[in-house]
């Protein structure tokens, strides 16, 4: 019985497909049935061939034919049967039917190859929708999706049974729905010269994030003009728009870097004339910094040219230095610059750096004209010192020195006129009360000043005494003052009666030694503390009692590869990414904690407070992630990453063991594999 299923499955399928032809046959074999049982005066012949005719709506060419030559066949056969086969009637029944056969064979073979033609297109289509990276919907008016082709699964991670009679609008983000009504809307009435509309918009993949497509919708009309359905192709562009927006991002972090900036920075365009030589620049960027010392607003800025603004740099060399640097592609330093500056007309000192960037220049500039003539002053103090006695007498007349004599009994006191002068005060604007003198000192040298007088009044073997404090300027600034005094008289129980001394104004170089004192202790390129300074900070913690809470981590942090940053972006962009990192790491420490640059690219971290060796790799963890984002320089961006040891301090420990079991730590991160924190227990 099984082997005879196959075969009669087989004959049902074959019959199945000829059905047409069946039925057709069965029509032609009945007329002629019927021809046969009417009278010979009722010709059924000219219907033999009407089967045919509708055959070329049904059957193949092949069909058409059989069942042509088989009407032919019938009507030779009613001829010989009703014995009028050679009357002119019949003959020209003989001829149409040979005459409507020939053409229905012929009509049937042009259909046939229409709709073969017509099949091979929409299999193209199918075939090229269905192999198609994009996806293509099919829709009905009512924007029930009937068909989608198979990237749908491959893109968005959906079975096509998941979309497949629903709507669009249910995988689109809720934000975006109206711009797939407004393409409906395009699509059925669409612009002049436009049959297709593009958009951006968000849909849902599989695992509830939406991801970004380009969507383009086109209508499918009947012969009304009405349409019958929509056909919608969807583009992913989720990581072009990405990068777009990282992108935008990126140059918005630019931007707010270099809005952030204390220096004045530009980018100049070059102009070239006729003979490819560069005659002047345009502002095509400025920082605020750069419109508040040029005295002008960014929109006044941009678009002048260099030479309508500051004419003075073609005169005084600096166009010439622009210019160089264009051609030569090195980058241009210039130190304590002497410029006539055409806006504040008169001649300033600059620190001036420039690159070039593709077409234009990245210009940004210091002034240092305060710094030149400190340093001025400075290389004059060894000359005023050498001059100091001729100019003293000169001095007191001149009342640059202010001598002071004070009745400790009455509380009053005598000044010279060099103390008012001092502190820009007129005849008048002060009495002769000891009280007016303590009220205009500093809130802070009070206590300090009283101890000190306390101790040299009581010690009469020290009758002599030194001191420093500032007191308060007529233009409510404070002034440093260099107190030398004596004891002039003591009362029989030993106390002071009178007193004498003299008061320099010592401002400027307070203000000298504590930028020195500041320089001393700091970095000059990261701004951070130096290694002197560190290792004097850690031994006052080492001093202190290591109480609870008290103890203290050190990290060891050294760069990553910074030579190769050195030598592929170059020296400049190597400096920013310490500055960089340098900032990064005193940003994510507490304000007790500190951190120095100890070597070129090596930089020490303490950590104060912290109560385990765990709590101290956490925020190496952190130091070392905000240290890992993307750098943008000059040059391009920079991918740093740093290796970090950690170590807290143990009793008894000098500090170069505590530095170096840290260093063992992050040699050991180095060996590891780099960009990792490493503890030492």
């Amino acid at each position: 019985m099984a082997g005879w299923r196959r075969p009669l499955k087989i004959l049902r399928w074959k019959i199945y497909r000829c059905r047409y032809l069946l039925c057709l046959l069965t029509s032609q074999v009945a007329i002629l049935g019927l021809d046969f049982y009417l009278s010979a005066a009722i010709s059924l012949q000219p219907y033999y061939w009407v089967p045919v005719v509708l055959s070329i709506l049904f059957v193949s060419p092949r069909q058409v034919f059989l069942l042509s030559a088989l009407a032919f066949a019938f009507t030779v056969l009613a001829g010989f049967y009703w014995g009028y086969f050679l009357s002119a009637d019949y003959l020209s029944v003989v001829l149409s039917t040979i005459v409507v056969s020939t053409i229905s064979v012929l009509i049937s073979i042009r259909i046939q190859r229409s709709i073969k033609v017509q099949k091979n297109l929409e299999e193209r289509y199918r075939l090229l929708a269905e192999n198609a990276s994009d996806i293509v919907i099919f829709a009905q008016p009512d924007h029930c999706i009937r068909w989608v082709s198979p990237s749908l699964q491959s893109v968005l991670d959906w079975g096509l049974e998941d979309w497949i009679g629903s709507r669009v609008a249910s995988f689109i983000h809720s934000q975006d729905r109206f711009i797939l009504e407004t393409l409906y809307a395009k699509a059925i009435f669409p612009e002049e010269n436009t049959t297709k509309h593009e958009q951006s918009i968000r849909i849902r993949h599989k695992n509830g994030d939406y991801r970004w497509f380009s969507i383009r919708v086109a209508a499918v009309k009947d012969e009304a003009g009405q349409p019958i359905g929509f056909v919608k192709g969807f583009r992913d562009i989720h990581d072009q728009v990405r990068s777009q927006q990282a992108l935008r991002e990126e140059r918005a972090q630019l931007r707010a870097v270099m809005d952030s900036l204390i220096d004045p920075h530009v980018l100049l365009t070059a102009i070239w004339d006729d003979k490819g030589n560069i005659v002047d620049f345009r502002y095509t960027d400025a920082n605020p910094a750069a419109c508040l010392y040029n005295q002008m607003t960014r929109e006044q800025l941009i678009g002048k040219t260099l030479l309508e603004i500051l004419p003075a740099h073609k005169a005084s060399g600096l166009l010439d230095h622009y210019i160089q640097t264009m051609q030569s592609f090195e980058p241009l330093i210039l130190n304590d610059y002497a410029y006539p500056h055409d806006i504040y007309n008169e001649e300033r000192r600059f620190d001036i750096r420039a690159v070039r960037v593709d077409n234009a220049l990245s210009y940004t500039w210091r002034d240092v004209t305060d710094r030149y003539q400190a340093a001025q002053q400075l290389a004059e103090s060894k000359e005023r010192c050498q001059q100091l006695a001729q100019r003293w007498e000169f001095a007191m007349g001149a009342g640059d020195i202010a001598i002071y004599e004070a009745d400790l009994r009455t509380q009053t006191a005598f000044y010279s006129p060099g103390l008012l002068k001092q502190l820009g005060y007129q005849e008048g604007d002060w009495s002769d009360r000891l009280d007016e003198w303590w009220q205009r000192l500093h809130p802070e040298d009070i206590l300090l000043i009283e101890q000190n007088l306390k101790v040299n009044f009581t010690d009469q073997s020290q009758p002599n005494y030194t001191t420093e404090y500032r007191i308060q300027h007529r233009d409510g600034s404070y002034r440093w003052i260099l107190d030398r005094g004596k004891v002039m008289s003591y009362d029989d129980e030993g106390r002071p009666l009178s007193v004498m001394g003299v008061n320099v104004d010592i401002t400027s170089q307070k203000y000298t030694e504590q930028e020195l004192s500041r320089q001393a202790k700091t970095d000059e390129l990261t701004g951070l503390i130096n290694r002197r300074e560190a290792i004097a900070r850690i031994q006052a913690l080492c001093a202190l009692d290591r109480r609870h809470g008290k103890e203290f981590a050190v990290l060891f942090c050294d760069l990553d590869c910074f030579k190769d940053v050195n030598d592929h972006f170059g020296h400049l962009a190597g400096d920013t990414v310490l500055q960089v990192v340098a900032r990064r790491i005193k940003l994510a420490i507490r304000s007790n904690d500190f951190a120095a640059r100890i070597g070129g690219d090596e930089f020490l971290v303490v950590l104060q407070g912290v109560h385990s060796l765990k709590n101290a790799v956490v925020i190496a963890e952190k130091l070392r992630y905000v240290v890992a984002q993307p750098i943008s320089t000059d040059a391009g961006c920079v991918a740093q990453t740093m290796t970090i040891g950690v170590t807290l301090i143990q009793p008894a420990e000098t500090i170069d063991t505590l530095i170096a079991r840290a260093d063992a730590a992050m040699y050991q991160g180095k060996q590891s594999g780099r960009d990792r924190v490493i503890p030492f227990a």
